[in-house]
């Protein structure tokens, strides 16, 4: 008995520890339709979690790896335990190292006060890509709401209105395309864009040696999207493990992370 409360406890201090034990990761993505070298810090699921007092582990990490752009792919509020103020905060030191861009996840698609949300993060900088895109050099940026905006949660209607919204976008040369699920990743393809940051997936909560995640929102039991990179046709998909959590409380062999894309010229 007693071994097994001191195994318990083992294990509840290093779930603790990896949970706040954030990982950077590296990718590399080559085009000829790309001139000049830009690289990405990529966040995902936040859920107004605290990484350092003041967010300050957080802060630095993104510090430390010198990006041009940061995207910002949702949930950055949680909308069970929400603090928005912790959000403002984190937004007010990260914009003074990179431009911000953000797209919609669930959690903020079930707050009735997103709009003023919205609004601030937009008076602090942020630009909110609302099925909308901007320019940056030469990449075609492309954001879309999550379609919890739209329609209560059912799958097929979601998938009808986000190939709507992407119906609507025209592409142009390097498009990159940021959007919260990543369970659409053959709409997404479908419509030929270069490169896709996804999250919400937690990375499968989680993560077993040989089998991978476990658990994951909307796609179920052992989901197909949870870490690292896709590809279909001449898509390529990017999906974050995200840093905070929400309705289940721990990541398990599963920390958190950075990601961090060199977007490079080839040939």
């Amino acid at each position: 008995m007693v071994v097994i409360i001191v195994l318990v406890i083992l294990f509840l201090i290093y779930a603790i520890y990896q949970n706040k034990n954030i990982g950077i990761t590296f990718y590399e993505f080559c085009s000829v339709k790309v001139k000049k070298e830009k690289r990405i810090v990529h966040l995902s699921d936040i859920h107004n979690d605290l990484f350092g007092e003041n967010n300050i582990k957080l802060i630095e990490l993104i510090k430390s790896v010198n990006p041009d752009y940061i995207f910002l792919t949702g949930d950055l509020l949680d909308s069970r335990r929400t603090n928005v103020y912790r959000c403002y905060y984190l937004i007010e030191k990260i914009i003074k190292i990179a431009p911000i861009y953000f797209v919609t996840g669930n959690h903020e698609s079930r707050k009735s006060f997103y709009p003023k949300f919205k609004e601030k993060l937009i008076e602090l900088g942020v630009i909110v890509l609302d099925d909308c895109k901007v320019k940056l050099e030469e990449i075609n940026l492309v954001g879309i709401d999550d379609p919890g905006f739209k329609a209560k949660p059912n799958e097929t209607i979601y998938r009808k209105i986000i190939d709507e919204q992407l119906k609507e976008i025209v592409l142009e040369d390097f498009n990159i395309l940021l959007a919260h699920r990543p369970q659409y990743f053959d709409i997404y393809a479908k419509y030929g864009f270069d490169l896709v940051f996804t999250g919400h997936a937690h990375g499968g909560q989680i993560r077993l040696p040989y089998i991978g995640g476990l658990l994951s929102p909307q796609q179920g039991i052992l989901p197909k999207y949870t870490t690292g990179i896709y590809e279909s046709n001449n898509t390529k998909m990017v999906v974050s493990r995200g840093l905070g959590n929400s309705q289940f409380p721990l990541r398990v062999f599963n920390n958190p992370e950075i990601v961090v894309v060199d977007i490079k010229k080839s040939g």
